[in-house]
């Protein structure tokens, strides 16, 4: 045992440390930059072959530590430190036996991350043509994958109520998640049932497909909540002309609009345990094309009232921003009731992530979603490709309800900071009245409210695509921050078992494993070394 490390493991033997079985933040001792979250008391160290066998006893200076377990095929060996050595000094220590000692690091942990649901429709072949969508592109745009690594819905109870044209409630991909026939209300004729919340045109049931269809069930598409539980409110009627709308359209009033609110807040705070935290959901505003008389620059008093009464009791509602005619630049104002205090306003975006051409813009804007060609449920059953806001709206109105999910006391005004300050900001930097406060990101709206800070993603790597479809001559690229970038590059892939699968020297990967034989569907971990540093990741694969 070294003399140097012996006293410098004594001199700091009084300082408090975690339990030494908790997960702990582990820190850069110089810099005091946290370098990610570890199993408490242990470290990993790969030792030198002039090491020898009996490493612990003679080297690395820090008395009580033990061996758990060895990594033969890597190298390096998983050490339990005594109760009174932190990580960071016994990395220190380690680091000082240079002669016996290649590296050493924390026992960083890893949860899964880019869960992948086993409906057919989610993931999309690459190359991917948005102009003939037959999967979820916007799954990965929002980075979903990496959210339900987080949560998918299944942990506390959610609702999100769809005031729209109805719902099909025979859907095979809806009907599971579907409140009661007794709980579906049609505010029209102020019923109840599902003959009196049938879709009267198609539009509801598209919405909430995006919000919640059923996930991980193999059938169709995957909702941004799996299993969040969806209430059809009936809001619009057939048009009957003359001072109604014209006959063959539909439309809906502040009256009709107001009693749909009223039944939610009603329903939901009378059956907390059936319903779990609520979520409204409009997609609804004026049809493109619409003059200064049909689209109002004012909104209705009345519905700010009902809006501000689900507030009240900590109900969050989300509206689509408004779809226009791009010609006309004062109709690509946000619209009512997105336009509505505190009512989360909702834009489009594209599959490229620019603003969509027809979506609402103002100051009134919080955030925006894919909602430009987005594949949804529709009438009959099957599935159709749609735009509008009208379906970014229910993607962000599930993504509301996942964060209830993850914390159902969570309060409506921590909700939209969640959201506003963990989005994808595009355009200007900072809020601007065209992308709002930026694209919602469900991997790190869920990471901010689960752990408080974004602050540990600072300079993460970056897996494109992700998931990957190996296949064909596709190929994984993985971005590194510039700080990281450096000689002697080292890539290299493991099962989450540990078991290494492929080494590469270059930042691209084409599936296979070091045999030449492409690795099977799941989720594999990858580091990446330079003499900078040292990153890891995670990427699911799918065939």
């Amino acid at each position: 045992m070294k003399p140097a490390n012996t006293i410098l493991i004594s001199a700091l033997a009084g300082f408090l440390v975690s339990p030494a079985l908790a997960a702990v933040r582990v820190q850069n001792t110089a810099t005091g930059k946290t370098l990610g979250i570890a199993q408490g008391g242990q470290v990993l160290v790969k030792f030198s072959a002039s090491a020898g066998a009996d490493c612990l006893k003679a080297h690395g200076g820090i008395p009580g530590a033990a061996v758990l377990g060895k990594m033969e095929s890597t190298g390096w060996t998983q050490i339990a430190l005594p109760p009174a050595v932190s990580i960071e000094q016994a990395m220190a220590a380690y680091a000082g036996d240079a002669g016996h000692v290649l590296e050493v690091q924390p026992n960083y942990i890893y949860h899964p991350i880019g869960t992948v649901p086993n409906d057919p429709m989610a993931p999309c072949p690459v190359p991917f043509d948005s102009s003939k969508p037959t999967c979820q592109y916007w799954l990965e745009q929002v980075d979903a994958y990496g959210g339900w690594s987080f949560e998918t819905g299944a942990s506390s109870r959610t609702t999100v109520a769809i005031l729209d044209t109805g719902i099909e409630t025979t859907h095979p991909d809806l009907a599971a998640n579907l409140h009661a026939a007794n709980r579906m209300y049609n505010a029209v004729t102020q019923t109840t049932g599902a003959a009196a919340a049938a879709d009267i045109l198609g539009h509801g049931t598209g919405v909430a497909g995006m919000a919640a269809a059923v996930g991980n069930n193999a059938v169709g598409i995957a909702g941004m909540n799996w299993s969040a539980k969806i209430l059809p409110v009936q809001i619009f009627h057939n048009g009957t002309g003359g001072s109604d709308c014209a006959v063959g359209d539909v439309c809906a009033n502040d009256a009709d609009i107001v009693r749909g609110i009223e039944y939610v807040v009603s329903v939901a705070t009378a059956n907390v345990s059936e319903f779990g935290r609520t979520v409204i959901n409009m997609s609804l505003g004026c049809k493109p094309g619409s003059d200064a008389i049909e689209c109002p620059a004012s909104c209705s008093s009345a519905l700010q009232t009902a809006i501000t009464v689900a507030l009240n009791n900590n109900i969050p509602v989300v509206a689509a921003s408004g779809n226009a005619d791009p010609e006309n630049n004062y109709f690509l104002a946000v619209q009512c009731p997105a336009k509505l205090l505190n009512v989360v306003a909702v834009g489009a975006t594209s599959s490229g992530g620019t603003i969509a051409s027809f979506s609402g813009r103002g100051p009134e804007l919080d955030v925006v979603a894919p909602g430009d060609i987005v594949l949804t449920t529709k009438l009959g059953g099957g599935y159709s490709a749609q735009r509008g806001t009208s379906f970014a709206s229910p993607l962000v109105a599930g993504l509301v309800s996942l964060l209830m999910s993850a914390k159902p006391d969570v309060s409506t005004a921590t909700i939209v900071y969640t959201l506003r300050n963990s989005a994808e900001d595009l355009g200007s930097a900072g809020f601007d009245t065209t992308y709002g406060w930026g694209e919602v990101d469900a991997f790190s709206a869920l990471r901010l409210l689960t752990r408080g800070s974004l602050a540990a993603l600072t300079g993460k790597p970056e897996a494109y695509p992700n998931p990957f479809h190996n296949g064909g001559s596709n190929s994984l690229t993985i971005r590194i921050p510039p700080a990281f970038q450096g000689n002697n590059l080292n890539v290299q892939f493991y099962t989450m078992a540990g078991e290494l699968v492929d080494t590469q020297r270059s930042l691209s990967w084409d599936g296979r494993n070091e045999a030449g034989q492409r690795v099977a569907s799941g989720v594999y971990i990858y580091t990446v070394r330079t003499d900078k540093g040292f990153l890891k990741g995670r990427v699911a694969v799918i065939h």
